[in-house]
């Protein structure tokens, strides 16, 4: 069974993936979005949309980025965590 924070976290998942405008309903307008660098720290809700929103047309017509989902676990008071890898993968040929 999914815990609140699980729930969220699936919620906010489908919306990415399915109807971006949907964030704002699960975000805090102050949410601090934290990723490895180059990228940094995201703040505020349109700096997350703007990060998740397709690049079409950004040149990047050789990148392949797949995504490997962990499981997702309860640390309890609202924190939930998983370890996920995302592989690009630059093709200049077939």
């Amino acid at each position: 069974m999914a815990t609140d924070g699980i729930d969220l976290v699936l919620r906010f998942r489908r919306a990415v993936e399915e109807d971006l405008s949907a964030v704002d309903g699960l975000l805090a307008s102050e949410v601090e979005w934290v990723l490895p660098a180059p990228v940094g720290t995201l703040r505020g809700i349109d700096a997350v949309r703007e990060f998740f929103a397709p690049s079409e047309g950004a040149g990047y017509d050789h990148l392949d980025v797949t995504e490997q989902r962990g499981e997702l676990e309860d640390l309890g008071a609202g924190r939930v965590a998983a370890t996920n890898r995302i592989i690009w993968r630059w093709k200049e040929t077939g």
